[in-house]
C-alpha cells in the first residue's frame, strides 16, 4: 500500500509544469531530482577541491 501511495505522488508531483509562489506571483518550473543531485554533486567536489588547494 505504501508502495503504490509513493507511485501516485511521484505521478502527480512529475505533472505540476510550474509552482507558484503565492506572495510574488512568479513561477517557475518543476525541479528534475537527477538534474539537482547532479549539480549538487558537481559543486560539492569544487567546494572540496578549492578546501584541498
Amino acid at each position: 500500500m505504501i508502495r503504490a501511495a509513493s507511485k501516485s505522488i511521484r505521478k502527480t508531483a512529475s505533472k505540476r509544469m510550474h509552482r507558484t509562489v503565492p506572495t510574488s506571483g512568479k513561477s517557475f518550473k518543476a525541479v528534475d531530482a537527477k538534474d539537482l543531485r547532479r549539480s549538487w554533486d558537481a559543486q560539492q567536489q569544487k567546494v572540496k577541491a578549492s578546501k584541498l588547494a
